[in-house]
């Protein structure tokens, strides 16, 4: 069963308590995401690899705080963020501005939702984030996401590692072998 969008699940801590969590995440627009990597598996498939590793970080911190939001660029992309990412999240625009700017909106709407004196965590990653999470405190373990993926060379290193799931690994790696895998829409 699927909790409503920021709705108290049954067991969540009081207010005091509540941790307040967003994702800084592109849409993934073909030549807008990737595209380093992009330049050796093209566009659409780029598109794709990020596109798994979004969903794959909204699916593994889904249940890590109490409030979860992901800021999507560009802006108009937030209906189609919102149904791809699940109820368990709010899809909010990130606005313009450089990326200190959009960061700064990001955590004053997650701090906006708590009460100032309690000190609740807040916690804003990136959607190609290579944190250790747990180490934030979120209780999810190593996601197995890395920034630095931005050749084959790298998400092939990946996909070697331990650090990655088995459904994550097998998806990228459908992706990566086009006779596998039929034309694709995102």
């Amino acid at each position: 069963m699927t909790a409503p969008r920021n709705e108290q699940l049954p067991g969540q801590r009081q207010v005091a308590d509540q941790r307040f969590l967003g994702i800084m995440a592109k849409f993934w627009i073909p030549g807008q995401v990737k595209t380093r990597l992009a330049r050796e598996i093209g566009d659409q498939a780029a598109a794709l690899i990020h596109r798994l590793f979004t969903l794959h970080l909204g699916e593994q911190l889904s249940l890590a705080a109490d409030y979860r939001h992901v800021f999507t660029a560009p802006d108009q992309e937030c209906g189609n963020m919102q149904a791809a990412i699940g109820e368990r999240w709010i899809a909010v625009p990130q606005g313009n501005g450089d990326l200190g700017m959009r960061m700064s909106r990001a955590f004053q709407c997650l701090l906006g939702l708590g009460n100032p004196l309690d000190h609740n965590p807040v916690v804003l990653v990136f959607s190609c984030t290579k944190q250790v999470i747990d180490d934030l405190g979120l209780g999810c373990g190593y996601l197995g996401i890395r920034e630095d993926i931005d050749t084959v060379e790298c998400l092939h290193r990946l996909l070697l590692s331990d650090d990655l799931d088995q459904e994550l690994r097998a998806s990228i790696r459908l992706l990566l072998n086009p006779a596998m895998n039929p034309s694709q829409p995102l």
